[in-house]
């Protein structure tokens, strides 16, 4: 992020086209995680990498590139905005809910 300021005076972040809440504990419990964790997807955005890559409202979100994401809102807040665009292009998300991995082209 620094050099993208130095060079362009500005961070360019990428996006996948969800937006997410936090998993409650009791969906957490519904569907069989140990403790609330990850990004609850609340919605797609139509047409976007997220959708291309299969993600669907209702999914947890709970490791982008191997990392596991933690309560959303609290030591894993980085993960709300994906992965620098020109350093990674594709993420690959860990979902649960109906459990798959998945590759995502960031946009």
């Amino acid at each position: 992020m620094a050099d993208q300021l130095r060079v362009k005076g500005r961070v360019i972040r990428g996006r996948i086209g969800v937006t997410i809440a936090p998993v409650t504990k009791e969906v957490a419990e519904s569907i069989g995680l140990g403790k609330p964790m990850g990004a609850l997807v609340q919605s797609v955005e139509s047409g976007g990498p997220a959708e291309k890559a299969g993600i669907e409202a209702g999914d947890i979100i709970v490791k982008v590139d191997g990392k596991a994401v933690e309560q959303v809102g609290r030591s894993a807040a980085h993960h709300r905005q994906p992965p620098n665009r020109a350093a990674a292009p594709r993420c690959r998300c860990s979902v649960v809910a109906r459990l798959r991995d998945l590759q995502v082209t960031v946009g």
